[in-house]
Order: structure tokens, then C-alpha cells, then sequence
């Protein structure tokens, strides 16, 4: 993820593209190719998760599409095996896209004094 520019991502079609990774070597940040070919992969992402990368890049003001996204190196990074799953990863981007749709249509169901509350 540290690695990741608006380059790697396709927006229309709903992927990321891991094609290189991230780490500090002597307090220096470090891109480079992966260490295996099974690192380089395309993902699948939900609808909402797209919509969610496009909307942070555009608050990022005229920042290049060749820049990291996300620069700020954390703490902890989770680290998920999406890859290793590669034909579960449609599945899971669109029971997350129905999961969302399906929260939104409760808060908008809602009566009006608790509309944004969620249990």
C-alpha cells in the first residue's frame, strides 16, 4: 500500500496494480520491484473503495499521478493475504459493495432523529 501511486490504479475497472513495494533501508524510503513474481499481481476492489481512492486523490491538489499516495510511512501496517486468493477477490470486493449499499439504505430508512446512527 506504501507504494502505491494513482498509476497503479484503474479506477473505471475497479483494480489496483501491485507492481512494487516499499520499505526504509538506513532511514531511507526504498520502491522497488517485488521479490517474487507472485507479488506482482491485480487486485479487485469494491465500487465504493474506487469512488473513496478518486475522491482522497482529488483533496490532494494537483498532486501527481506518479507520487505515492499514501507517504506517510504508519506504525503498523495490516498485513492481508488477498493474493494468495486470487479468484475470492470479486467475491469479496462485491459483498463489500452490498454491505455498504445495504447500510445506506438503513440510514436512509431511519427515522429522522437517528439517521447516521449505526448499532
Amino acid at each position: 500500500m506504501l507504494a502505491l501511486s494513482m498509476e497503479d490504479i484503474d479506477l473505471e475497472n475497479c483494480q489496483i496494480h501491485i507492481t512494487k513495494t516499499y520499505y526504509r533501508m538506513n532511514r531511507t524510503d526504498m520502491i522497488t520491484e517485488p521479490k517474487t513474481d507472485n507479488s506482482v499481481r491485480t487486485i479487485e476492489i469494491p465500487v465504493f473503495l474506487a469512488n473513496e481512492i478518486q475522491s482522497y486523490w482529488k483533496r490532494l491538489y494537483q498532486y501527481p499521478k506518479n507520487e505515492r499516495l499514501f507517504p506517510v510511512v504508519a506504525e503498523a501496517v495490516l498485513n492481508t493475504y488477498g493474493h494468495l486468493y486470487p479468484s475470492e477477490q470479486k467475491k469479496v470486493a462485491s459483498l463489500l459493495d452490498h454491505l455498504i449499499a445495504d447500510n445506506s439504505e438503513e440510514k436512509e430508512n431511519a427515522p429522522a432523529g437517528n439517521k447516521g446512527i449505526s448499532e
